[in-house]
């Protein structure tokens, strides 16, 4: 099956504040879709059968999956089984390894942008208007930083956008925001920002809800908890999964997070970048 993304270019074009900077920066931003996917070559990934432009639209045909994982936790209020997100998980994991290696940091791996074929359970990595070259990002000093007002902010979409002297662009959804950058010692994303989400999708499709999310919705307090990264309450997983039998998660049916998963998400999730799993690590990891 083959899906159709129609992009306006008058719409890409539209510069907020009649900024040239910025226009060319989004007409930039479709580009760099195109370039990023045609550079992919991985069963993880959709792929990007062809492109065509008309005088009002960009016209993308990539491959269709029948539902994202966000349809697939809306059957799963309460998490999903864990030997399915350990396949999820698995075929992302790859999928953004082949990205690295390739030089492209995804930057916006979340449920909405992870597709699933029924039938065969296979996952694709979609939605690479965000992609950029993972070598480009530029690193801040941290005491450089901004306020947070400046630093952080959120569009009509609920969708972060973080700024940098250059004008900063989206970034990402609030949840899935990585700790550098959310504290602005980042600007942008990197190979590791995608490790961080790749393990904030992981906890979200167990547990039924992101590690940091705040329980009224409220963008700055879930940020001031990214930033925080306080792990402390893998504790009390960790003693759960500990102590629970197989006899017992079978019996109740619900999601349950092994010890092995444990230590994957929050080697995932570690707020320091050099601390957090990789490339390489994701690569053995359970």
């Amino acid at each position: 099956k083959v899906a159709c993304k129609a992009i306006k270019k008058s719409k890409v074009e539209r510069a907020r504040g009649g900024s040239i900077l910025k226009a060319k920066r989004n007409i930039g931003r479709v580009n760099l879709e195109v370039e990023a996917m045609n550079r992919l070559r991985h069963e993880g990934v959709c792929r990007l059968y062809e492109v065509v432009q008309s005088s009002s639209y960009v016209y993308c045909f990539i491959e269709a999956g029948e539902r994202d994982l966000f349809s697939f936790l809306d059957a799963h209020p309460r998490g999903c089984p864990q030997p399915d997100v350990v396949a999820i998980a698995r075929i992302a994991a790859l999928a953004l390894r082949h990205c690295h290696q390739r030089g492209i940091a995804h930057r916006d791996v979340k449920p909405e942008n992870v597709l699933v074929h029924r039938g065969t359970g296979a996952v694709a990595l979609c939605d690479f208007d965000l992609a950029r070259a993972a070598d480009e990002e530029r690193v801040r000093c941290a005491s450089e930083a901004r306020s947070d007002d400046d630093r952080v902010a959120c569009d009509d979409r609920g969708d972060v956008a973080s700024r940098d002297a250059g004008g900063g662009g989206v970034v990402g959804t609030p949840e899935y925001v990585a700790p550098e950058v959310a504290r602005g010692v980042v600007a942008g994303a990197t190979a590791q920002t995608d490790w961080y989400q790749l393990g904030v999708l992981a906890f979200e499709l167990v547990f039924g809800k992101t590690p940091f999310a705040s329980p009224f919705g409220v963008v700055g307090v879930t940020l001031r908890a990214i930033e925080a990264n306080d792990l402390r309450f893998f504790d009390a997983l960790f003693a759960a999964a500990e102590t629970r039998g197989r006899r017992d998660a079978t019996r109740t049916k619900k999601s349950v997070a092994s010890v092995s998963f444990l230590r994957f998400a929050r080697a995932l999730l570690e707020g320091d970048p050099g601390a957090r799993l990789g490339d390489e690590d994701v690569r053995d990891a359970d």
